[in-house]
C-alpha cells in the first residue's frame, strides 16, 4: 500500500511541478528561475506539512508517504537542478551556478524552517 501511495503522490507532484515550470517559463532570462521556484515552494510545503501533521497517526500511517516522498518528493526537482548547474558550468557560468546552488539550499532551508515555525506558532 504505501508503493502505491508514494506512486499516486509522484504522479501528482510530476504534474503540478510541470504546470509550475510551464508557467514560469516566460521569466527565465538565463537563470532557471522556474527550477529555483519549485524547490523553494516544494521546501515550504514541506516544512507546513511537517509543522501541522508531525504528531498525527494518519500522517505516519498514509500521509508522511503520500504528501512527502510522493507528491513533494515528485514535485521538487533537484534532479533538474543538478543538471542545470553542470549546463550553467559547460557554458562557463561558474558565478552563475553558485549563485544558482547556494541561493536555491540557504533559501530552501529558510523556506522550509520558515513554513515549520510559522504552523507550529498557530
Amino acid at each position: 500500500m504505501t508503493f502505491l501511495l508514494i506512486a499516486a503522490g509522484a504522479a501528482v507532484g510530476a504534474l503540478l511541478r510541470y504546470a509550475a515550470s510551464t508557467l514560469l517559463t516566460t521569466i527565465d532570462q538565463g537563470f532557471p528561475y522556474n527550477t529555483l521556484f519549485v524547490n523553494l515552494l516544494g521546501a515550504a510545503l514541506i516544512g507546513l506539512c511537517w509543522g501541522l501533521w508531525r504528531d498525527e497517526a494518519w500522517f505516519f500511517a498514509w500521509g508522511r508517504a503520500f504528501l512527502l516522498i510522493g507528491l513533494l518528493g515528485g514535485f521538487t526537482t533537484f534532479s533538474a537542478l543538478s543538471l542545470e548547474v553542470v549546463q550553467l558550468l559547460d557554458a562557463g557560468r561558474a558565478l552563475t551556478a553558485l549563485t544558482y546552488v547556494l541561493s536555491t539550499i540557504i533559501l530552501g532551508i529558510l523556506s522550509t524552517l520558515l513554513a515549520y515555525l510559522l504552523v507550529r506558532q498557530l
